[in-house]
């Protein structure tokens, strides 16, 4: 068996050999090459690096906000009432999204807009110490109904909310302040006769 160094030698004396028998070009497009794949080994890293700080980052922003997790504990305790918050710091609005699903009700019932007061009486003192930095107060009730679901949209002010909370606005006058929206979605006929 040939010894370590003679093999070395003779792989050393081969690469040589063979960059001496390529000509001038195929020597400027090796180096070309070689350069390009340290370049491209460079960017990957870079990639890689940035990637684990901006996730770093995402991380350290996912820390729950106190507003949201507090409005949450308030509305769990209404019965048939699912709901989830999202706070769009950068506009300062607050989404309080709130899911019901009460035994199937008919499209003219009025319990929609009725849950919208009554989760907007449950967040408000809770919304006014908890959220001072939120502008408007997103509010959304979507209802089960036997063709669909029902959208009951409000937009308020945050300062309205607080007014009305004190005293200081009457249930007609925070509704004056608001935006509503009624949305009606029609169920698929065919996916009410399935048993899932």
């Amino acid at each position: 068996m040939p010894s370590s160094s003679w093999f070395t030698e003779d792989v050393h004396t081969r690469d040589c050999a063979i960059l001496g028998a390529m000509s001038r070009t195929q020597k400027v497009i090796l180096a070309v090459l070689a350069f390009l794949d340290a370049l491209v080994i460079a960017a990957l890293g870079y990639v890689i690096v940035s990637t684990q700080s901006s996730t770093n980052a995402n991380l350290t922003q996912m820390i729950p906000d106190p507003c949201g997790t507090q409005l949450l504990e308030e509305l769990s305790d209404i019965p048939n009432y699912r709901s989830s918050v999202a706070h769009d710091q950068s506009s300062g609005e607050l989404h309080v999204r709130i899911y019901i699903q009460p035994p199937v009700v008919s499209n003219n019932d009025t319990r929609g807009a009725q849950s919208l007061w009554k989760a907007l009486s449950v967040l408000a003192p809770e919304f006014t110490r908890s959220c001072p930095s939120v502008e408007t107060l997103v509010l959304t009730v979507e209802i089960a109904t036997a063709s669909g679901s029902e959208h009951h949209v409000a937009r308020f002010p945050a300062y309205a909310v607080a007014d009305w909370f004190s005293g200081k606005l009457s249930d007609d006058e925070l509704a004056a302040t608001s935006q509503y929206r009624y949305i009606q979605n029609q169920a698929d006929p065919s996916a009410l006769n399935r048993h899932d």
